[in-house]
């Protein structure tokens, strides 16, 4: 069956070694039962987990370097990463409406946003790969324990959604710009002062 899947073109790979964050609903995954790739269900959402059951993936899934760059620069805060992972003139857009370049101006910004917001989880919820470019369905989320978008910190948790178009040179991420539901946040914070 992988074979098969490998003279269509498709990537196939067992749901214990997918990457939790491509478990995330998509309508384009084919569920391909691993004694007969036959397959189970055809565009079919919901979250997969099956025993001994594979994937058939058709240029889905979420790079690794879009993978590293929400890990280990934002979840985790290694911004020596970025040098592994930006290219050196890095332009970036971010979900708040900040706009930068460079790896160090970059930098600081994490640092501000990991600063007032303990906890900081970027998780990738649906991502699509052409080509140079990726696009990721993502949500942001901490705890809000510093001044953020002009809001004091209330110590309680926030969160927000973004979609993230990413550029790659060779293996590197050279530009992203990511649009964020800014007015959706803004009610959580309001919404916790309130409380």
């Amino acid at each position: 069956m992988i074979e098969h899947a490998r003279q269509l073109g498709h990537k196939t790979m067992l749901l214990d070694t997918l990457p939790s964050m491509c478990r995330a609903q998509d309508p384009h995954l084919t569920w391909v039962h691993p004694d007969g790739g036959v397959p189970l269900q055809s565009g079919v959402r919901g979250t997969f987990l099956a025993i001994g059951a594979s994937l058939t993936l058709s240029n889905m899934s979420t790079p690794n370097l879009v993978e590293s760059f929400y890990q280990r620069i934002w979840n985790v805060g290694d911004l020596q990463a970025a040098s592994d992972l930006l290219t050196t003139n890095f332009s970036f857009r971010g979900s708040l409406g900040t706009e930068l370049r460079g790896q160090d101006a970059f930098k600081e910004y994490v640092r501000s946003i990991r600063s007032a917001l303990a906890e900081y989880r970027c998780e990738i919820l649906t991502c699509v790969t052409e080509g140079d470019q990726a696009f990721a369905q993502m949500r942001f989320s901490g705890r809000h324990v510093g001044a953020f978008l002009g809001y004091q910190p209330t110590g309680k948790s926030v969160h927000w959604h973004g979609a993230a178009l990413f550029r790659f040179e060779g293996q590197a991420i050279s530009q992203l710009w990511v649009l964020g539901d800014v007015a959706g946040l803004e009610v959580v914070l309001k919404a916790n002062l309130a409380e």
